[in-house]
């Protein structure tokens, strides 16, 4: 089973539960911080195929940026900034 966490300083982590195996795959680029700290983390789908969502994620950061990631291999999308800055205030 893999489960995807994310923290108060914006890691986007996967964790193998049987082999203990962790991988980050949030982008490295940007530093931690607490303003880029994950508040919403949801499943998502392209829209094409209902089976895929469990493949792809979208998350939230407290600085309003709106992220969509491949799960299984850690690949980015910047899917918005400041688009969640309302609704999070």
């Amino acid at each position: 089973m893999l489960v995807l966490v994310g923290d108060e300083t914006g890691l986007l982590k996967s964790i193998a539960l049987e082999t203990k195996e962790q991988h980050i795959l949030s982008n490295r680029e940007h530093p931690q911080a607490r303003s880029r700290g994950i508040q919403r983390l949801c499943w998502s789908s392209d829209g094409r195929d209902a089976s895929d969502c469990e493949n792809n994620v979208v998350l939230a950061r407290a600085n309003g940026i709106v992220e969509s990631y491949e799960a299984s291999h850690g690949i980015t999308r910047i899917c918005s900034e400041k688009l969640l800055m309302a609704y999070l205030l």
